[in-house]
């Protein structure tokens, strides 16, 4: 037998002991070895199952975290254990039930807490656990039975030190993110809306659909948390002056989401996480150059020259004058306002849109136009760390999205919109002197009961030639209604008849 298999073994055996009542944790290294063993079980999930099923497994899993409440304890051994509780699979088992009394057993009395809390706010945990943290913080924040002030403060300094906000694996960011905003719902400082419930999915998560930024975060296209979009009967159901709102809010957000399924269909690609042709340019590395600001005022984005190191492969071997008449030739090829992605080795930094200057492409130096800050301070924050920098095209026809879902952003309500969304319109035989004054309704009746339309019209004041019948029916139910949709085949004068 090797020695690992031996010393498995001997885990498996001492495990067997402490959980059957025959042995118990008296030193801080027995309370390591339990640990050990608790993370040779295959699975998390087992391993819980087997500490709720046996009558001392929760006894020993609270003496074997304070026994030892030392940082370098903390950080080597009860993380594993943290690591263990805060799994998925383990959240899964009995509706979560499993876990909130291994978090109980864990945390309360707050003894190893305390340790905890102090080596969080010292920044010594290792990114490898702060899914687990983060995951720890989140639970304890959804759970009343960690509602006493020293869990709840210790959470919000920890989430103040803004080491899991920041981290670099993405899925800590996106649950901090989630603490953040049930503790703010919790501290009355966030109103938790019972339309748009969950929030803080991500850094682009918002009620108001006019906060979310057009182009997505790199949080927001690798979250895995479906996103928030109503149910089309939502708007008829919604009363008042509010209907109009939530149209243009479900709109916005279902637009958007088509742009971002093409967007994030391209990266993975791209990024080999699912199948399909790659043939997106890359461009790099990068460096940067010179920075020109915006201004929001003048509707002016900020754009980062950058110098391409590894140069342009449609340009190797070709001169300055070649180069310049294949930019001329070639007007598709790095084209003004082609949409891409700012990448750190597989990690999206943001998205820009390049600005074509042929003469600056010409020299293998791109101008990138960033559409809002955040994309441009992360771009910023990479470069100033000297990482290795990339700019990926994406295939996606952003430009036909952006100026729509920029319209929407601005679009306050209309009394187009509220008349369309108010319900049925009046049919002609209801309409009164509110609606139409009398001379429209003769008009109109005139029109419905003669074959000289054109006459009619003229002994109105109104410029017309001769209309068919459909036309004449089109324009006597018009003028009496607030909206009328006109339709027809090609070639029947519809702007004519709506002139």
């Amino acid at each position: 037998m090797s020695e690992t298999a031996l010393r498995s073994s001997k885990l498996r055996k001492r495990l067997k002991e402490v959980l059957s009542g025959s042995s118990q944790l008296h030193t801080p290294r027995e309370a390591q070895l339990f640990i050990e063993a608790l993370a040779e079980i295959e699975g998390p999930a087992q391993c819980a199952e087997q500490l709720i099923a046996s009558r001392h497994g929760l006894e020993a899993l609270r003496a074997s975290v304070r026994l030892d409440i030392s940082q370098p304890f903390v950080q080597d051994h009860a993380m594993k254990l943290v690591g263990i509780i805060t799994d998925a699979a383990v959240e899964r088992i009995a509706g979560g039930l499993v876990r909130t009394q291994l978090l109980v057993a864990l945390l309360d009395p707050p003894t190893f807490w305390t340790a905890l809390r102090d080596v969080l706010l010292a920044q010594n945990i290792d990114v490898h656990y702060h899914g687990s943290v983060a995951q720890l913080l989140y639970a304890m924040t959804c759970s009343p039975e960690f509602n006493d002030e020293i869990f709840r403060a210790g959470i919000q300094k920890i989430m103040n030190t803004d080491v899991l906000q920041e981290s670099p694996v993405a899925a800590a960011r996106d649950i901090a993110r989630k603490v953040h905003h049930a503790l703010a719902v919790q501290q009355g400082t966030a109103h938790e809306d019972q339309n748009f419930p969950s929030g803080g999915r991500h850094d682009n998560d918002f009620a108001n659909f006019r906060k979310v930024a057009i182009f997505s975060t790199p949080d927001e296209l690798s979250t895995k948390t479906q996103p928030f979009l109503r149910q089309a009967d939502t708007v008829f159901t919604t009363e008042g002056p509010a209907r109009a709102e939530v149209h243009i809010d479900n709109q916005f957000r279902l637009l958007r989401e088509d742009m971002l399924g093409e967007i994030r269909n391209e990266m993975q690609i791209f990024l080999e996480q699912k199948k399909g042709r790659r043939s997106a340019l890359v461009l790099g590395p990068l460096h940067i150059m010179t920075i020109e600001l915006g201004d929001e005022h003048r509707s002016r984005k900020s754009v980062l020259a950058m110098a391409c190191e590894g140069g342009i492969p449609q340009f190797r071997d070709l001169n300055a004058a070649k180069r310049k008449a294949y930019m001329e030739r070639n007007y598709r090829f790095l084209k003004h306002n082609s949409f891409g992605a700012l990448l750190q080795g597989n990690e999206i930094c943001g998205f820009a849109c390049l600005e074509r200057n042929e003469a600056a492409i010409c020299k293998d130096i791109l101008h990138l136009r960033f559409d809002d800050t955040a994309s441009l301070s992360r771009a910023l924050k990479a470069f100033k760390a000297e990482a290795v920098m990339h700019f990926v095209f994406v295939d996606a026809p952003v430009f036909a999205y952006r100026p729509v879902l920029e319209q929407l952003k601005q679009l306050t309500g209309s009394s187009l919109i509220d008349l369309l969304l108010a319900g049925d319109q009046p049919s002609l035989s209801r309409c009164d002197a509110a609606v139409a004054s009398l001379r429209i309704q003769r008009l109109s009746l005139d029109l419905l009961g003669t074959s000289a339309s054109a006459s009619v019209l003229r002994s109105m004041g109104v410029k017309a030639d001769s209309l068919d019948q459909c036309q004449t029916a089109a324009i006597a139910r018009a003028i009496m209604q607030e909206v009328t949709l006109i339709h027809g085949p090609p070639g029947k004068s519809h702007r004519h008849s709506w002139h």
